[in-house]
C-alpha cells in the first residue's frame, strides 16, 4: 500500500453541491471560495434543482475561476410536487434555459439533474407522472449528449425501472448521488452504466452501521465512485447538525479512504479522475 504523504496538500473534488442554497442559509459564497477553499479544491459541481434556477447560479462561475477552481454545472427538476405536476412546462423552461447558459457563457451545462425518483416525500397519486417527469430529463440528457444526476430516495425500483426503460443512443452515463441503498441495489445500478456517489450520509451511525457502510465503500469499483457534500444537507457526523459546505467533504474522504484501506492521496486522484470522466468530456 502507498503511504500517503502529510506534507502534501490535498486537492478535493465536490461532485454535488448547491451553492445558491448556502448563500440563503447564510454562508458567504465568496469565504468560501477565496478562503475556505483556495489551494485544496480543484473541481466542484454546482447542482440544479429547478427549471428556473440556471441564470441566478451563473454568478458563481467567475468567482470559481478567481480562485482557480473547476465549477461546473448540471441543469435540471427536481421531483417536487409542483414540478410533477407542470412537468410539460417545467421540462420545455429547462431546455430554454440550457441553451440561455451556453449563449451567456460560451459553455454547455456539464450535466442535466439532479432529476428522479422520490418516495418520501411524494405520495403514491403522483408515482407515475413523478416518473414521466424523470424520463423526460432522461430523454434530454439523451439529445444533449450528457450524463444524467439522479436523485432516487426510497424509490430505487422506479428508478431502475426508468433507467431501464429509457432508451439511448450512446451508452448510459450518469451518477446516483447521496447514494442510500445497499451492495444489491449499487450492484443494479453500476450495471446500467451509473457511477455511485457517497455524501456525509454514509459517515453516520455507530460501530455496525459504520461496517455496513464500509462494505458497501469497498465494493464500489474504483472508475465509478464519487463523493460529494449535498451542501447545504447532510454535514459528515463530526459536524452534524450544522449548515454543509464543500469545505467539509475532507471527513467524506477520511471516512471512505479508510473503508477502502487506502492512502488519501490515492482517493483523491480516483475522484477527481472519475469527476472529469464524467463531467468534463
Amino acid at each position: 500500500m502507498r503511504r500517503f504523504d502529510p506534507a502534501r496538500r490535498l486537492m478535493l473534488c465536490d461532485s454535488h453541491c448547491h451553492l445558491s442554497m448556502l448563500d440563503e442559509r447564510g454562508v458567504s459564497t465568496e469565504d468560501l471560495f477565496s478562503i475556505r477553499l483556495k489551494n485544496s479544491f480543484s473541481h466542484l459541481m454546482d447542482i440544479g434543482i429547478d427549471c428556473d434556477d440556471l441564470p441566478g447560479r451563473i454568478k458563481f462561475r467567475d468567482l470559481a475561476a478567481k480562485n482557480s477552481i473547476c465549477l461546473k454545472f448540471s441543469a435540471g427538476v427536481f421531483p417536487s410536487k409542483d414540478s410533477i405536476l407542470h412537468r410539460k412546462d417545467c421540462i420545455q423552461q429547462l431546455g430554454k434555459n440550457i441553451d440561455f447558459f451556453k449563449g451567456t457563457t460560451g459553455e454547455a451545462v456539464a450535466a442535466v439533474g439532479e432529476c428522479g425518483i422520490d418516495h418520501h416525500w411524494n405520495d403514491e397519486s403522483l408515482f407515475r407522472d413523478e416518473r414521466d417527469l424523470f424520463a423526460d430529463q432522461l430523454d434530454m440528457a439523451n439529445g444533449l449528449s450528457l450524463p444524467v444526476i439522479v436523485h432516487s430516495r426510497d424509490g430505487f425500483k422506479d428508478t431502475l425501472d426508468v433507467i431501464a426503460s429509457v432508451k439511448s443512443s450512446q451508452k448510459k452515463r450518469g451518477v446516483i448521488h447521496c447514494f442510500s441503498y445497499g451492495i444489491d441495489e449499487a450492484r443494479a445500478f453500476l450495471d446500467e452504466g451509473f457511477m455511485i456517489s457517497f455524501s456525509g450520509a454514509i459517515t453516520y451511525g455507530g460501530k455496525a452501521k459504520n461496517a455496513v457502510s464500509s462494505r458497501l465503500c469497498n465494493f464500489i469499483p474504483e472508475d465509478m465512485l464519487l463523493l460529494e457534500t449535498d451542501s447545504p444537507f447532510l454535514a459528515p457526523q463530526k459536524f452534524r447538525g450544522r449548515v454543509n459546505s464543500p469545505d467539509l467533504i475532507g471527513e467524506i474522504y477520511k471516512f471512505v479512504a479508510s473503508a477502502r484501506g487506502i492512502p488519501l492521496d490515492q482517493l483523491e486522484e480516483v475522484v477527481i479522475k472519475n469527476f472529469k470522466s464524467l463531467f468534463c468530456k
